[in-house]
């Protein structure tokens, strides 16, 4: 094993404490808005994930403000996942979901209704969105979110920041970031 530097672990350093500062949403139904993606390749395959924070927890649950990350493979198999998310948006024009301005665009279109599941890998605990549907944010092109939920989201986009030069630091292993 490699050494350890123990200043990335620091929780006084704002970056690491970024990282770790926010909860992931358990399951159920949640209205998610993206904050941020990422592109890298899985067993030689691209993928983009982005991460979502949830606005509201339609389940009456205490998600609000916690996060999810989805990855999406961008494929010809896997891209009914990718265009699910773009309709629950409000998107309909045609978009290459490899090309980050035009992913982008999608993620900004409004915010999604989704239905998340856990599932137990191992020690750990996956948290899958079997389906993504449309909400009431993003219709007629305005997200109407409270100022309360702004906060959310800003809160959301810094710990997405933390979350990049973290990973800028501490790339995958075998794992090359952009295709």
């Amino acid at each position: 094993m490699a050494r350890i530097n123990l200043e990335e672990f620091d929780e006084g350093k704002d970056e690491t404490a970024s990282v770790s500062s926010i909860e992931q949403v358990g399951a159920g139904r949640k209205v998610l808005l993206a904050v941020g993606h990422e592109y890298f390749v899985i067993n030689d395959k691209p993928v983009v994930s982005i991460r979502f924070v949830c606005i509201e927890d339609l389940d009456g649950g205490e998600d609000t403000g916690n996060i999810l990350t989805d990855t999406f493979f961008l494929n010809d198999k896997a891209v009914w996942r990718v265009a699910r998310y773009a309709l629950a948006t409000g998107w309909r024009e045609p978009f290459d979901p490899e090309i980050s301005d035009e992913l982008e665009q999608v993620m900004m279109a409004g915010a999604a209704a989704a239905t998340i599941r856990l599932e137990r890998n191992g020690e750990y605990m996956n948290r899958k969105v079997s389906r993504y549907d449309k909400s009431s944010y993003g219709s007629g092109g305005e997200l109407n979110l409270s100022d309360e939920q702004k906060g959310l989201v800003e809160k959301a986009e810094q710990h997405w920041e933390g979350y990049l030069n973290w990973r800028a630091k501490n790339p995958r292993a075998g794992a090359r970031s952009k295709f």
